[in-house]
């Protein structure tokens, strides 16, 4: 018991001695990085052909540049950087997941609206929800509500096509899915982390997590088959290098600002600010920039995802 309370107490100064920022400025940074990591993912995939050396490309920029950036931001804040094979076997887990994150995230932003995919992957959240019936916490009657309001948002999402582009949708929703789970995985194995021991060492688990990912993905890119010289991705553009550079720079924030933001704020504040405002700033843009219209039945879908994202945050209780 002693120990526990000590390493506890010892994490929390380490953390406290990062991010000594007002909470204002942390919170914006995450809302911030995490919308424009979102927006430059959908401007990437609506861009490029989401197959091959340019998805894979992608994969192997976004992963390192978040990898140098998590360094960095811990070794400026004094953070020590120990390893333990638990540690190290999360990282694992957690390099897949990012994997097919990223992957599913991008083909369904290709296939599909920036607009819904975004309300879907967001809802990822229900997952490390679920989780916690398996580490001794508790859900809310209203988180379950949350929960089939998500299955609603799902079943309205697909557009009223004709019988040419329902394999369009078909393809899309996979994707989702895929996004969906792997996401959700993320916060899994986060919380899982967070709720052991070993919680003081997140950067093991981010940086094994990152490294795996990188080395996975550039294995990938080497194995895709090169691109003729008459098709417009065989030499690299500067958009195809500098767009997953800075959204590998952004992914850096979020993943280390809101374990503190956690420990600082009450769930109440903290879901709603980190989770939705990126959503819907998102939403915003794509509305303006990408020119995006929906039909109203996905603008309902839309409207009941995001009450879902709600009830399951615990704002709303009864």
């Amino acid at each position: 018991m002693w120990y526990n309370y000590t390493m506890h107490s010892l994490f929390c100064k380490e953390v406290f001695y990062m991010f000594q920022a007002p909470l204002p400025i942390l919170l914006g940074l995450t809302v911030v990085t995490s919308s424009l990591m979102s927006i430059l993912r959908g401007a990437y995939s609506k861009r490029y052909n989401m197959t091959g050396r340019a998805l894979w490309r992608f994969n192997v920029l976004q992963s390192l540049i978040c990898m140098c950036g998590i360094v960095t931001i811990y070794a400026l804040s004094g953070t020590s950087f120990r390893f333990s094979l638990f540690s190290f076997g999360l990282g694992v887990a957690m390099a897949v997941c990012n994997v097919f994150s990223v992957y599913g995230t991008l083909k369904a932003l290709s296939l599909g609206t920036f607009t819904y995919t975004t309300v879907i992957v967001s809802l990822s959240a229900i997952i490390p929800t679920l989780s916690g019936l398996f580490l001794g916490e508790t859900i809310a009657p209203t988180q379950y509500i949350g929960i089939a309001l998500m299955a609603v948002c799902i079943i309205l999402s697909p557009e009223k096509t004709q019988n040419s582009k329902r394999t369009v949708n078909s393809k899309w929703l996979l994707w989702c899915a895929v996004s969906f789970v792997s996401s959700g995985g993320v916060g899994v194995i986060q919380k899982i982390h967070q709720k052991s021991a070993y919680r003081a060492e997140m950067p093991a688990l981010l940086l094994t997590g990152f490294a795996l990912a990188t080395v996975f993905a550039l294995c990938m890119l080497k194995n895709s088959p090169k691109p003729s010289e008459s098709e417009p991705q065989a030499t690299p553009n500067k958009s195809m290098l500098w767009i997953p550079l800075l959204c590998g720079a952004c992914f850096a924030f979020p993943h280390t600002i809101n374990l503190v933001l956690a420990g600082r704020l009450p769930a109440v504040i903290m879901f709603p600010v980190v989770n939705l405002c990126p959503m819907m700033l998102s939403m915003i843009f794509a509305f303006v920039f990408f020119k995006e219209r929906l039909s109203t039945t996905q603008w309902i879908g839309i409207g009941v995802g995001i009450l879902s994202t709600v009830f399951v945050s615990g704002i709303i209780s009864l």
